[in-house]
């Protein structure tokens, strides 16, 4: 009898496991569309139809049947309008899913310091630079709509490169494998409404930092300030020191992409993070959840 009791208690944990499995996914999912979709125009039609499927939800509760069978007919037309809506931002997700690599690119200590060198010497000299290092994700399509050069790094080549007469000023130049990949590369704006003082240079950074990995500096040709821009966040004039430092703590981690992704919703210090979107993330994903698995798969 105790056995019985023993084994019905352990299937029970493994179903309550797998149900907090499922739930932390589309939590998970859901925290990456409102982080993708935040303050652009399609976070209003996400709400819109967040607030659609709660009403489908309260009628299914209350048992208004007719409301209810209403509402979940109108959710096929709802689904592709959000497709056509989302259109760009799925896109995006797949094209960056697609391009991640499983392991990391070397980033030499000579291309560092050859970096850092002609940086310094545009900060000092007011030279404007938007200079892109490749990481996990790949860069391909961006390197093939400006110049290729595949030419060897070097301080020099960068300062030829942003000479305010050069023919290549213009664009970004794209570090690929410790190479001089392209110059005068045409990249995408940002999306995110920004204050009209941030000139052409930041923004086309900020929009590079949108869809991929990578590390992106930039001097300021008004001011010689630098910025680098990393992951959808910008950080403003910064000082030479901390661009060495944060160059050498990007380049320098030994982990893979499926690891820092781990890390990065797992670690402990990571939890207080942007604490509300996770809040409403988990309370959509389980309100979601419970609907699906015990009305509509029910059925």
């Amino acid at each position: 009898m105790n056995l019985e009791i023993i084994v019905h208690s352990l299937k029970q944990l493994n179903i309550i496991f797998f149900y907090i499995v499922d739930i932390t996914i589309i939590t998970i999912i859901f925290y990456q569309v409102f982080r993708l979709i935040n303050n652009t125009r399609s976070l209003q039609m996400f709400r819109a139809i967040l607030f659609f499927f709660v009403i489908t939800m309260i009628a299914g509760f209350m048992n208004l049947s007719v409301t209810e069978w209403l509402f979940k007919s109108l959710w096929t037309v709802s689904l592709i309008v959000l497709v056509v809506v989302f259109q760009p931002e799925i896109r995006s997700i797949l094209a960056e899913i697609g391009k991640r690599r499983l392991y990391n690119i070397k980033f030499s200590a000579y291309a560092k310091d050859e970096i850092l060198k002609a940086v310094k010497h545009f900060s000092v000299l007011k030279i404007g630079a938007l200079i892109v290092i490749e990481r996990n994700t790949g860069l391909k399509e961006y390197i093939d709509n400006g110049i290729i050069l595949n030419a060897n790094l070097s301080s020099e080549l960068l300062t030829n490169i942003f000479m305010p007469k050069s023919n290549l000023h213009d664009g970004a130049v794209i570090i690929q494998n410790n190479l001089v990949g392209s110059a005068a590369s045409f990249l995408p704006l940002s999306k995110v409404e920004l204050d009209m003082t941030i000139g052409t240079r930041h923004r086309a950074a900020i929009g590079m930092s949108e869809l991929s990995d990578a590390f992106i500096i930039v001097v300021s040709e008004e001011t010689g300030e630098i910025s680098i821009a990393k992951e959808s966040k910008v950080r403003w004039k910064i000082s030479y020191e901390e661009l060495e430092s944060r160059l050498i703590k990007t380049y320098n981690s030994s982990d893979s992409y499926f690891k820092k992704l781990l890390m990065k919703y797992f670690r402990p210090q990571n939890f207080k993070k942007n604490y509300d979107e996770k809040a409403i993330a988990l309370i959509v994903a389980g309100l979601i959840w419970y609907y699906i698995k015990f009305r509509l798969l029910a059925v």
